[in-house]
């Protein structure tokens, strides 16, 4: 039975450096996958070291792995769920893969055949063998490692609600598309259609009729979200809006000059609580503050002054319901 040789009596000079542990202690992992190695807690790194950094963010589990210098040599999502004894079992099997395929000086010179492969679990196969060392000294880019592609930290969500406005009582639907980026931006397309009355139009004192109208607005949404587990976004729209007016009287319905539809700018803000009770079901309320460029001003026969809908201006609450589609 081959035996163990080490290559000098002490540790080897090159260390694995955790980075930052917090309440999972991934440091007791390494030293078990990685017995040989010297795992330390903080510090400087220097020549040789890797510096390794496991953090839970908005998208779940991440795994890095950077030299001394700061390149990258590696990075992997370890998932969303997971406790911290899972995640730090499935990071330090990862970083042992990584140091054996990159002939980590960090490890002794002389091992005992299959020592890091036993420590695997059965149903993984063994890593693919690590390419020819480059003898250029300069230190290789991320891409060049044998690591797995970074995963792009995107995801969409589709959702769709009921809208009520504050200032005219009036209601609607609410549809929503939106793409959660990295650091907690986000961006999509936003489609309220909207109707609401006014109960009587006065021209001077005297009741003439009443006014209702439905609206039509298509925005472009951005803005930035806050942290688990309750995020709390502010949002920017800017879209356009289409307005259809009907006056109603006593002796029927009137309109003027004016078309009875009219397409216009239209633009807000929108503050929202967005929560996720269960995986990929999110579930958001809100209140936006919305107008009008135009005015939504209106000329009807046998009024003299233009009257205004309630669409120019109008404080919208919304809940809706949506699934995480990627």
């Amino acid at each position: 039975m081959l035996s163990l040789i080490a290559a000098a009596d002490g540790p080897p000079i090159a260390r694995l450096i955790v980075e930052d542990p917090g309440a999972c202690k991934v440091e007791g992992a390494m030293r078990s996958r990685l017995p040989k190695a010297r795992v330390e807690v903080g510090g400087q790194p220097a020549g040789d070291d890797l510096r390794v950094r496991v953090a839970r963010g908005e998208q779940g589990w991440m795994l890095e792995v950077r030299q001394a210098d700061g390149v990258l040599a590696l990075q992997r999502a370890l998932g969303q769920d997971g406790g911290c004894e899972e995640v730090s079992r499935s990071a330090a099997l990862i970083v042992a893969r990584l140091v054996e395929d990159l002939r980590w000086p960090g490890l002794p010179a002389e091992i005992e055949a299959g020592a890091l492969a036993t420590a695997r679990p059965a149903a993984t196969p063994p890593p693919a063998a690590a390419p020819p060392a480059d003898p250029d000294p300069a230190p290789a880019d991320a891409t060049d490692r044998p690591a797995a592609p970074i995963p792009l930290p995107l995801h969409a969500v589709l959702s769709a609600g009921g809208a009520i406005g504050f200032l005219d009582h009036g209601g609607g639907v609410v549809i929503d598309a939106r793409a959660e980026l990295p650091l907690g931006l986000r961006a999509g397309a936003r489609t309220r259609i909207h109707v609401g009355h006014s109960s009587s139009i006065d021209d001077e004192g005297d009741h003439f009729g009443k006014l209702s109208w439905a609206v039509s607005v298509t925005s472009l949404v951005a803005g930035w979200c806050g942290l688990e587990p309750v995020r709390a976004c502010l949002l920017a729209t800017l879209g356009g809006a289409n307005e259809a007016v009907e006056v109603s009287s006593e002796e029927g319905k009137l309109f003027g000059e004016t078309p009875r539809s009219r397409l216009s700018l239209s633009g807000g803000l929108l503050a929202e609580a967005e929560y996720e009770p269960v995986q990929r079901l999110v579930v958001r309320g809100g209140l936006a503050a919305h107008g009008i460029a135009d005015g939504s001003r209106w000329s009807v026969e046998g009024i003299d002054s233009p009257i205004r809908s309630g669409a120019e201006f109008e404080l919208v609450a919304a809940i809706t319901v949506g699934a995480r589609v990627f």
